[in-house]
């Protein structure tokens, strides 16, 4: 839940609904980590902004008379009273009721939703009103001067995030670029923010201001990231609001996936072996107990379903490592030029061509060889 952006009020509603079950939500490990998630990622009001009713109110008072407006506008002037005497409308609010019996101003004059009654809201509390100022001179010349206001906001919880891609593959010397895009609704924030963005969850680069999207629908801002190495990477984008100095950070996960550097090892006793080579021989006596280990090493994340395969005898692994343990009575002279051969794969899909191929010189236990 950490690394997928989630705050601390989250996370620690998730830790209550543990406790109720055995008691590792108190353990000290994670009594730590919560104290140190709540200094890394404060739980945040729910309201982002705190703004003047009163400005609405002397707005709506010079809606006046009634019988001059249209339907469309005393319903939106009716739910903006309706909502600053009670809770948000759609909700189990004493005005639920009121709301419930409201109907929309088009035929077929069906029962409004919220989303009606949030385009209702956003007339009232979302025009750009222009006040103009004038004055008459002795001379009988008219002079003045216009000003344009806009209401500020930004609406909680409405940043998104996205990557593209979201997982690379680091093989081949690919393109490693992972573009991601950090956006708003311009129907959700008042003026345009700034974005800026973080690829270790500590350290913003600058903020700049974001572009429009191509449908003119979105304030965005974007950030390339390419690490070169394997791993989960959090990249969190910050919407910071230019004129009430509040921010959303929103964060999205980019996985790499690189496959392990060189191929794979075989052991057998202290002797290591790699890559297909005519000096990869090991020599052994006919009767050797003993392991022959095959391990695939580094990469992100690690190799699966490695398999080790000697004569006819085969060991698959789940993991990054095979082992086949050789008894008395298995390593006899009729494997005597035999070749064992480990693979392994990888997630990257970049590893199916890379083996180590090891032949086995078993020599007869006994002086003479017609006892063989």
């Amino acid at each position: 839940m950490f690394q997928k952006g989630y705050g601390y009020s989250t996370i620690n509603s998730a830790r209550a609904a543990l406790s109720s079950v055995n008691d590792t939500g108190s353990e000290p490990l994670v009594c730590r980590f919560m104290r140190g998630l709540f200094n890394l990622r404060p739980a945040r009001p729910r309201y982002s902004s705190i703004w003047d009713v009163s400005i609405v109110l002397n707005y709506l008072r010079r809606l006046v008379p009634a019988a001059n407006l249209s339907l469309h506008m005393l319903s939106a002037k009716l739910v903006t009273l309706l909502a600053l005497v009670t809770t948000m409308p759609g909700t189990s609010c004493p005005g639920h009721r009121v709301y419930a019996s409201l109907r929309d101003t088009l035929s077929p004059h069906a029962g409004v939703t919220k989303d009606t009654l949030a385009r209702w809201l956003k007339i009232i509390l979302k025009p750009v009103q222009t006040y103009t100022c004038e004055a008459v001179s002795d001379l009988g010349r008219r002079v003045g001067s216009t000003l344009t206001a806009k209401f500020a906001f930004i609406v909680s919880d409405s940043v998104e995030v996205e990557s593209t891609p979201d997982t690379i593959n680091l093989c081949y010397n690919n393109n490693d670029q992972a573009r991601v895009t950090c956006r708003i609704s311009k129907d959700n924030v008042n003026p345009g923010p700034t974005f800026s963005f973080s690829s270790d969850g500590l350290k913003f680069d600058s903020s700049r201001v974001g572009t429009v999207s191509k449908d003119g629908n979105y304030y965005q801002g974007q950030f390339s990231l390419s690490p070169g190495a394997g791993g989960e990477y959090q990249v969190t984008c910050r919407v910071t609001h230019t004129v009430l100095n509040t921010w959303q950070d929103k964060g999205t996960i980019i996985t790499y996936r690189k496959p392990p550097p060189a191929t794979p090892r075989i052991t057998v006793g202290k002797d290591s072996y790699q890559g297909v080579r005519p000096s990869n021989i090991v020599t052994l006596t006919e009767g050797y107990s003993g392991d022959v280990t095959c391990r695939v090493q580094g990469g992100y994340p690690d190799a699966r379903n490695t398999q080790l395969k000697c004569g006819q005898l085969v060991d698959t692994g789940a993991g990054h490592t095979a082992v086949l343990s050789f008894t008395a009575d298995q390593l006899t002279r009729e494997l005597n030029g035999a070749v064992c051969t480990c693979t392994s794969q990888h997630g990257s899909r970049c590893y199916s061509n890379k083996e180590t191929q090891l032949t086995l010189n078993v020599l007869c236990k006994y002086i003479s060889c017609e006892q063989c």
